[in-house]
């Protein structure tokens, strides 16, 4: 497994994590309300220190949360692994949770998602949000957001951990797309019909 650096950024409370073969060696959290700029840099250098010259893969946290410090971590994470000429892999942030769990939250636009662990997020109106949940009041409900969706009983605030991602049983020998876990697919406008070239008017001759 060897040493693995651990990044998770999806939401207010930030935390990088260091392992060795599969036991935390070095955590640190931080809290930003500016979506993890700058605040993210002195504890992953105190954690690359810890790692040494032995830091053998990293992992970053993809959401569902915060696009800009998700994005941040995703850099991040890059960035080191260009440096350190060494593999980087994505996992969705209900990872860095322990245990069993399907997350929730509020997805905006009236509406709310759910994402099970290993799929991705599925979104729904208020209504069947609600039947979702109470059809299953043992379900462990968790959602990353400030306040509980609908403020439902079932649900119980929780934050992702590099402590938990860093020792994620993940593979690192496969090349995959680094990007964000989007609620919904990102809009991208169409360019307008390219104006057609005016050419400059030549004078008449005289």
């Amino acid at each position: 497994m060897g040493v693995i650096l651990a990044i998770e950024t999806s939401t207010p409370r930030g935390s990088v994590a260091v392992a060795a073969e599969g036991e935390v060696v070095f955590a640190e959290e931080f809290v930003t309300k500016r979506s993890h700029n700058a605040a993210l840099f002195a504890p992953l250098g105190r954690a690359l220190q810890r790692a040494g010259p032995h830091l053998s893969g990293v992992v970053v946290g993809l959401g569902p949360g915060s696009y800009t410090g998700i994005r941040i971590g995703i850099a991040a994470a890059q960035g080191v692994s260009l440096a350190r000429a060494i593999p980087v892999v994505g996992a969705a942030s209900l990872s860095g949770l322990p245990g069993k769990g399907t997350l929730v939250g509020d997805a905006r636009r009236d509406s709310f998602f759910l994402q099970e662990r290993g799929g991705g997020p599925e979104i729904m109106d208020e209504m069947a949000f609600r039947e979702r949940i109470e059809a299953s009041p043992d379900q462990p409900w968790v959602t990353f957001d400030a306040r509980v969706p609908l403020c439902l009983e079932q649900i119980e605030i929780a934050q992702p951990s590099a402590q938990v991602l860093a020792i994620a049983p993940l593979d690192f020998s496969k090349e995959q797309p680094i990007e964000p876990i989007y609620l919904r697919a990102p809009f991208v406008t169409t360019p307008n019909q390219p104006r057609q070239a005016i050419s400059p008017k030549r004078p008449e001759p005289s």
